[in-house]
Formats: structure tokens, sequence, C-alpha cells
């Protein structure tokens, strides 16, 4: 079986983020040339645009998919759209996460995520946002280029942080195959 999951937000929901809107002008179109791309190659393909992209609707996707994927399936999840970088709660390291409709999906929730796809399962995830280099981290991370914090303005002014979410009770093994494809490394805008 080949699946695919692909989101993109054009904006966020104002309320969830102080006010800020999160223009973009293509994200929404990329999700749509991704799911287009990979439907022609066999893959049952699912898009989450804009306000549909939330929280809740993307943990029960992966949870779902997490559930249906078996060895030897296959997986495409691809995101377009913004990205936050938030101090972390250990000293000098970060919290990567995708700015979803309503909030923000965390690194560690990512993790949280693929420990529940099976063994021998493959599970592709493709990035294009900023600090999407620091999604594989799930918890610590490292200060930028010569000690400096790269955050952008516009990011901390108006994005909280993402919340941390307890891992799944069995740990955080990662059993599925998992590929990491990023468009920015995790302290690149």
């Amino acid at each position: 079986m080949k699946l695919g999951l692909h989101i993109g937000l054009n904006s966020v929901q104002p309320a969830a983020y102080n006010g800020w809107d999160g223009e973009l002008y293509a994200a929404v179109a990329d999700a749509r040339a991704h799911a287009g791309l990979f439907a022609q190659h066999g893959y049952a393909t699912r898009a989450l645009l804009n306000e549909d992209a939330t929280l809740r609707k993307v943990r029960a996707e992966l949870s779902g998919l997490a559930s249906a994927l078996k060895a030897d399936d296959t997986l495409i999840i691809s995101f377009s759209g913004h990205g936050s970088r938030a101090p972390g709660w250990i000293f000098a390291s970060y919290r990567e996460a995708l700015c979803l409709y309503d909030g923000q999906f965390s690194d560690q929730e990512l993790r949280a995520a693929l420990t529940a796809f099976a063994p021998g399962s493959r599970v592709i995830v493709i990035l294009d946002c900023c600090y999407s280099g620091g999604m594989d981290r799930s918890g610590v991370s490292r200060e930028g280029a010569k000690g400096a914090k790269v955050c952008p303005r516009f990011i901390s002014e108006y994005i909280p942080p993402p919340q941390l979410v307890p891992l799944p009770a069995r740990g955080n093994s990662i059993a599925t195959s998992a590929l990491l494809l990023t468009a920015c490394r995790a302290d690149e805008t």
C-alpha cells in the first residue's frame, strides 16, 4: 500500500497566533502539486489545506495512517507552510514546530507520531518550512553557527512556543523506516 498525506497552509488562524495570519501565497499549491504527483505514482493521497489542517485533524490522520500502514507499505507526508522555533526547556536548546491552522505541531509530537508506525513500514516526511531541519531531534537542539540564536522577530513576537507532548508509554523508539527531507537547516528561515 502506498499512501500520501499532504498539508498546505496559506494562512493560519490569527487567534491561535496572537493576531498573526501567517499569509503565504503558494503553500496550498505545493500541497496540491505533491498530492497530484504522488497520485500519478500510485499513492492514495489526501490533502489537508488551510483551515482543514488543524491539530486535531492532523493528529487523527497520522493515527489512522499508523493503524493502516503495515510492513512494506509506504507513507509520504508533505508539509508546506510556516515553521517556528522557540527556546526549549533545556539550556541552549530549541523546539521546532509546524504551524498548523489552530496551533503548532512540535518536533516532539512528530517523533511521538512516528513511534506508532509498524516495523518494516516506510515513512518519508518532506517539510518545506523554516527551521524544518530541527524537526528530527525531538527535544535537544543546539544553537546556530557561532552560538547565535537565529529567530526572526515576527516568529518570536506572534507565535507562542509549541506545547510539549508526552511520548507514548512504550518509549521513544521508532520502528518504522523514517526519512526526513527538509527545506532548511534547523537555524535557517
